[in-house]
């Protein structure tokens, strides 16, 4: 009887370091692989955990220097067309900000990256989860 009492006492102290673990797990980071533009194009509108460009964005950054200085152009030839989107569902060719969604966590906030422009370059790049 001692036993399961002292079983039923450890019972959430272990629950809370798996919870702990897990959730720094590397799980929670996605895999890193090497930027592929026709790779990322193909992942276009997906929002889920499947969506590799979540691992692409730091070779992506590391490759093209943040993106800064490239033109609107070349961004989009790049990477193809934003997620930005007018209620008629054209994209936004014309905005300052453009934004890619590149996937979800496992935890179920998808990430976005935004990449802004003045004079028709790139002045800014970071991500967001929601």
């Amino acid at each position: 009887m001692e036993s399961y009492i002292r079983a039923v006492q450890i019972l959430p102290i272990a629950f809370v370091v798996w919870l702990f673990l897990t959730a720094c797990s590397p799980l929670n980071t996605p895999q890193q692989v090497a930027f592929d533009d026709v790779l990322w194009k193909a992942q276009y509108g997906k929002a889920d955990e499947t969506n590799i460009r979540l691992g692409m964005i730091a070779d992506l950054f590391h490759r093209y220097d943040n993106l800064i200085g490239m033109s609107r152009t070349d961004v989009l030839n790049m990477l193809g067309p934003s997620n930005t989107t007018f209620t008629n569902g054209e994209t936004d060719l014309t905005s300052d900000l453009l934004a890619y969604v590149v996937g979800s966590r496992w935890s179920g906030e998808v990430v976005v990256l935004y990449i802004s422009f003045e004079d028709d370059r790139v002045v800014e790049t970071y991500t967001r989860e929601y």
